[in-house]
């Protein structure tokens, strides 16, 4: 593409940007525009390709370690290090919007919430969600990571967190990055570890949320999967 016609296009594709956002836009082109900030000066289209040939989806690319994208063609370092660094962005942004006395009324509610502690991660996490007596979030944190398909969780790594931040009241999440919704014999069986493990603590364990993605999530409590 001729440098002249190369910028017409950039400058296309921003300003269509500008006036419909990225509802219309294919994957090839979301990625384009992306590295518009982190390659000013070549075509990105044919990297856009490249990308999503050697990785199948944008979350794909978006979740792909940075030593996997500098092989594609055209990709440096700061590229690489730009788009992986993007999921953890919107992590942050979405954690963002929770951190002025945030109150989960509803376990739906806490749900939303969890689901944007784990936005982009690949591997399984275990997250503790602090309330207190009017459900208002007092702390949070992902506090044991695992594999792609099993969370690594010991008891008296929550017992030790559940005391360092004197928690009363807890709600348990972990993500499937494979985007399985079901609680898994094994999920069950660490819910009711726990609740044992933190009972002689009086620690109030409300729910064990699943998240299967951004909107995507199951209240264990809600669909009856949690003793009383």
């Amino acid at each position: 593409m001729a440098e002249g016609t190369h910028h017409r296009h950039r400058e296309r594709l921003r300003k269509r940007y500008e006036h419909e956002g990225l509802s219309h836009f294919e994957p090839h082109e979301i990625l384009e525009l992306l590295l518009f900030y982190s390659i000013p000066l070549k075509d990105t289209n044919p990297i856009a390709h490249n990308l999503l040939d050697r990785f199948g989806s944008l979350s794909n690319v978006l979740e792909a370690p940075v030593d996997q994208l500098v092989k594609v063609e055209g990709v440096g370092r700061s590229s690489a290090v730009f788009l992986h660094m993007l999921p953890e962005v919107f992590r942050e942004y979405e954690q963002s919007k929770y951190r002025n006395k945030v109150v989960l009324g509803t376990n739906q509610e806490a749900a939303r919430f969890a689901a944007a502690m784990f936005i982009g991660m690949t591997k399984e996490g275990f997250a503790l969600i602090s309330l207190d007596s009017n459900r208002m979030v007092l702390w949070h944190d992902i506090i044991s990571y695992g594999t792609s398909n099993r969370a690594i969780v010991y008891p008296r790594d929550v017992v030790e967190a559940v005391l360092g931040h004197n928690i009363q009241n807890v709600i348990f999440a972990h993500n499937h990055p494979n985007g399985s919704l079901a609680a898994s014999h094994e999920d069950k069986i660490l819910t009711e570890t726990l609740i044992d493990a933190l009972r002689p603590l009086e620690v109030n364990v409300i729910d064990h949320i699943i998240v299967a993605g951004a909107d995507r999530y199951l209240s264990m409590s809600d669909a009856g999967l949690m003793r009383n």
